[in-house]
């Protein structure tokens, strides 16, 4: 509905225009013409009847349209803009990438935050294993103490002996071993060892040769002798790169059976030990054996047990833990064949191709490149040659230092097993029994160092998720779709945390704000579909819909803001002037189609049929609503009114109407 489409006529001036019309036309001549249409054949009409129905009254408030909401994107950090990458009137889309902000320095902290993740990760895994071994070292240790400890007091049996000859054995066995693996690192580097370290140098040193030539190839240009050695140089590269591939497999493979065979040994001596200790627990409810017999068992069946773990947390550790010497040799070939590859791909590519001038700079980059791998090459065997470091002696020195210990622990419960304790000595075992029962205690402390390491773990990846939140506030984007309205910075400029960079409002959804007076608020609810129309849009009829009514009254101006949701619209912008019409009160009025209004310059009125003639009866009319126009005077309700006269159509003229009938039921209330 348009309220500039009201209008009313005097009905003074109509008056006097219709009697100088007639005094003009003269009444002698009135009945010549209605004997002259008397003679015309009857002229076809719509017709509908005038109306009597309730038509609103309606007042008017201004107000402003204004987006439902408003997104201004401020920098929460201090940083300088890199990019900017929308303008005013850009559309986005919720997600899009507004402003970049340069983000290094807060990269860096969150690389170094995720570093600290992994690190504490590493440490928490160190201690897992720790507190493992530590456990089983102390089980381990407890049940051999409380052993000794029932030897000392009771005297060795004949099993007690054997195992103590055992025992001892083993421990010459493991003094044997650390002394030779002491003599192996003071002796130096093994002869195969020098020799690896020789070909590495020799290959660091034909890779510089390599790349040098290739250099020198780049800059004199191929010849046909020189593509035919590029091409022999890839063949042959390629053949050492799949050899070299085929090797790591190779010691990989071989590796992994040394690893499993292992484990497998231990799974078997288990299972035999778990068989045994099983049969014996039988025979000793069924008082077979003695139960000197059956805790010998048992604890033959605890080592094998504690064994076995050990082999499997060395096999675990083996597949997530770094390569052994050779895999790494192995690896280090196949990186060495695969670069060699690739240059002498690039070189018979040059060859064929001509040099660039980037690629003259490549080259000698290679050769850069391939000149510090022969230092490092020659520093290595240098490193070899000069033997192992001061560090790798002590250890060893300190392994032999501990085994020579156990051998003298184990002569010892050998001469206490053949020939009982001594007074000394039964003290002696129990104090060592109080160790091993302390020891539990240190089991206990490596969990709680397991959970320390658990905690810094999540306060690393906690670190980590607050330094990406870091990052993350370097990238502006657009929280919902809409229209950019206001930029106000460029590339370069330096943002500051709270300082507005971007403004961007829905483009297709606003609403009226109206300062509504408070008499007039009893008149709106909410959900009310309202009209609205804008100065902007003058032809567009829009409705709106009662969003929001405050629900107390500015007591300075007596009224209260009313927020009116638009229905969507292709020409609504922010901050247009718009006007709410609001209901008052419904009266009768004679209404009759807009279709059916007649004018001729400044007087109006309507055909109407009477006696089956048309005729033109002059009116005044007021509002318009729905596409129906208020009759203020001229035309009553029940009068059959023509729509869409004729152009030709003249007062007095016979009709026949068709369509005849009330529109009451057509207007909506």
């Amino acid at each position: 509905m348009r309220r500039d489409r009201l209008r009313t006529i005097g009905v003074a001036g109509a008056s006097v225009a219709l009697a100088a019309w007639f005094m003009i036309s003269g009444c002698g001549k009135g009945e010549d013409r209605v004997a002259h249409n008397a003679q015309r054949a009857p002229v076809a009409v719509s017709t509908v009847m005038a109306a009597s129905q309730g038509l609103a009254d309606y007042t008017t408030v201004s107000g402003r349209v204004q987006p439902i909401m408003r997104a201004e994107l401020a920098a929460n950090v201090m940083a300088r803009v890199r990019e900017v990458r929308v303008s005013e009137g850009s559309r986005v889309a919720a997600g899009d990438v507004l402003v970049v902000l340069d983000a290094n320095r807060a990269s860096a902290e969150a690389s170094r935050a995720h570093a600290g993740v992994m690190t504490a990760q590493a440490a928490l895994e160190q201690a897992r294993l720790q507190s493992d071994i530590q456990a089983t070292a102390s089980e381990t240790g407890l049940t051999k103490a409380q052993q000794d400890l029932r030897m000392a007091e009771s005297g060795a049996r004949v099993e007690e002996k054997i195992q103590a000859d055992e025992g001892l054995r083993q421990a010459e066995a493991d003094r044997t071993r650390a002394a030779e693996m002491l003599d192996m690192l003071r002796e130096g580097a093994r002869v195969q060892e020098r020799a690896q370290a020789a070909q590495a140098v020799d290959a660091a040193r034909a890779q510089v040769a390599q790349a040098r030539e290739g250099l020198a190839a780049l800059i004199e240009g191929a010849r046909p002798q020189e593509r035919e050695q590029a091409r022999q140089s890839v063949e042959q590269s390629e053949a050492g790169l799949r050899a070299a591939q085929a090797r790591l497999g190779e010691v990989q493979d071989q590796r992994a059976a040394q690893m499993q065979a292992q484990l497998a040994t231990a799974e078997a001596a288990f299972e035999t030990a778990d068989a045994t200790f099983q049969r014996m627990r039988a025979l000793y409810e069924a008082e077979v054996i003695s139960e000197q017999r059956f805790d010998e068992a048992k604890l033959a069946h605890q080592t094998a047990l504690n064994q076995l773990t050990v082999a499997r947390q060395e096999a675990s550790l083996f597949s997530d833990g770094p390569d052994g010497e050779a895999v790494a040799q192995a690896r280090e070939a196949v990186r060495q064949a695969e670069a060699a590859a690739l240059q002498a791909r690039q070189q018979a590519s040059l060859v064929e191709e001509g040099p660039r001038q980037q690629e003259i700079e490549v080259a000698r980059q290679r050769v850069a490149a391939a000149e510090a791998g022969l230092a490092q090459a020659e520093q290595q065997a240098s490193l070899v040659e000069e033997g192992p470091r001061t560090q790798e002696i002590r250890q060893a020195e300190e392994a032999l230092r501990q085994a020579e210990a156990q051998v003298e622990i184990a002569r010892q419960q050998r001469e206490m097993a053949y020939s009982g304790a001594r007074p000394e000595e039964l003290e002696q075992v129990r104090g060592a029994y109080e160790l091993a029962v302390a020891g539990m205690a240190e089991a206990d402390i490596a969990v709680q160092a397991v959970e320390a390491a658990q905690a810094q773990v999540a306060y690393a990846a906690a670190a980590a998720r607050a330094a990406q939140v870091m990052v993350d506030d370097h990238i502006i984007r657009a929280p919902f779709d809409g229209v950019v309205i206001g930029r106000s910075v460029d590339p370069g400029d330096m943002a500051s945390p709270g300082m507005i960079l971007i403004t961007i409002e829905p483009d297709a959804v606003f609403r009226l704000h109206c300062q509504v007076p408070e008499r007039q608020l009893a008149n709106l609810h909410l959900g009310q579909a309202l009209p609205v129309t804008l100065d902007s849009l003058p032809d567009e009829d829009l409705t709106g819909e009662v969003s929001s009514i405050t629900p107390a009254a500015d007591p300075t101006t007596g009224t209260a803001l009313v927020k009116v949701d638009l229905l969507p619209h292709e020409g609504v912008r922010s901050g247009m002037f718009g006007r709410l019409h609001i209901p008052l009160s419904k009266g009768q009025a004679v209404t009759i189609p807009a279709e059916a209004v007649w004018s001729k310059e400044s007087l109006t009125g309507a055909w109407v049929v009477a006696d089956g003639r048309a005729m033109l009866r002059f009116a005044r009319f007021g509002r318009e609503e729905a596409g129906r126009v208020e009759v203020l005077s001229g035309i009553h309700a029940d009068d059959q009114v023509i729509v869409d006269a004729p152009a030709t159509l003249k007062d007095g003229d016979p009709v026949t109407p068709s369509g005849v009938g009330g529109a009451s039921a057509e207007v909506a209330e």
